[in-house]
């Protein structure tokens, strides 16, 4: 006669399914973090991907980025945003309980391409702890991108994140979603009112020899000709590499033209940088004099400002001289020395 199983052992072998499942789902925790609030998911897990142990913690973090989402004008807000808080207030799902899931390549690339130019601006570079050479990429991957995300509500209403699609390996995308592509590149006007607002950090006469892609990352290949303005950076002549820190062509360039291009250095990596936010244009023989003519000029404007003390901003200045990050922004805004005249 065969030997029975005691009559509680089904009981406790579920019990057990039931616990195990549920420590999944013990993981997940509503999102508190108001500047994540708005996103497509409402759930999420600590520690998060810049090890923050609890959203008290990483709410003070990414609070330092807030005057860069806030930026005018403009630098991609809805995409930084999204990429910020899928790295500070990760989404979190009972199929991917176990770990965070991380943010794509592309959005990062995406959010960094727009905004470097306004973090290089205020002489910061881009933080080391938001880099996109360890984010997996779309296409083979486990990562969260807009285009990824598949609820059943309009992207700025929060969804559950139980009703949420994440990309996994091997997985077809569904109907209606799109490869992600690259903006439209729109040529910066190249003007003295450029000049003053971007405060560039080179400017160089170039002969455009060629370009190609190294991994997620163009390098533009240029003969200086002439170097007109250098930072930290100085450029001899002869071949340098101008690099743009994604896989779009912005600004656009010919093979075997001669442009003038005013843009930024990343002096930590010892590379000079072309963005999106990079002036360009075709060479001149107006250009030497007219560029003369602006660097008096700004040095005319730098030196009254000084004798008249801070002017109250126009509506247009954006946040010129306000940095928009990053750590010490807030406290640059309670310290500095009081505004003359009056404010209202």
């Amino acid at each position: 006669m065969a030997e029975r199983s005691p009559w509680f052992l089904p009981v406790v072998v579920a019990g057990l399914a039931w616990l195990a499942g549920d420590a999944g789902a013990a993981l997940c925790e509503e999102i508190t973090i108001p500047m994540c609030r708005k996103m497509p998911w409402n759930m999420t897990r600590m520690p998060n991907l810049l090890h923050h142990s609890t959203q008290e913690n990483a709410k003070l973090a990414i609070e330092q980025y807030e005057s860069l989402v806030n930026y005018v004008p403009s630098c991609s807000p809805d995409l930084l945003l999204f990429f910020l808080c899928s790295m500070y207030a990760p989404i979190c799902t009972l199929d991917f309980s176990q770990e965070p899931i991380k943010p794509c390549k592309k959005v990062c690339e995406g959010a960094r391409a727009a905004c470097e130019p306004v973090v290089l601006r205020y002489n910061h570079t881009w933080p080391d702890h938001l880099k996109c050479d360890d984010l997996p990429v779309y296409e083979l991957g486990v990562c969260i991108s807009p285009e990824a995300i598949v609820t059943d509500e309009p992207p700025d209403i929060g969804a559950s994140s139980e009703s949420m699609e994440i990309k996994q390996p091997g997985k077809s995308r569904e109907k209606g979603r799109h490869k992600q592509k690259c903006p439209k590149c729109k040529r910066l006007k190249f003007s003295y009112r450029n000049y003053e607002k971007k405060t560039y950090h080179y400017v160089l006469r170039v002969l455009v020899k060629g370009m190609e892609h190294r991994g997620d990352e163009i390098a533009t290949t240029v003969n200086v000709m002439e170097e007109w303005k250098h930072h930290a950076i100085s450029v001899p002549k002869g071949e340098v590499q101008l690099w743009t820190n994604s896989t779009c062509k912005c600004p656009r360039l010919k093979p075997n033209q001669e442009y003038i291009i005013m843009g930024y250095e990343d002096s930590t990596n010892g590379r000079l940088l072309l963005l999106p936010d990079t002036m360009v244009t075709n060479y001149a023989d107006k250009w030497p004099k007219r560029f003369k003519k602006w660097e008096r000029r700004l040095k005319r404007s730098s030196g009254g400002k000084r004798r008249k003390g801070r002017k109250k901003q126009r509506p247009d200045d954006g946040l010129q001289g306000d940095s928009p990050d990053l750590e010490n922004s807030r406290n640059r805004r309670q310290t500095g020395p009081e505004r003359h005249g009056d404010e209202s």
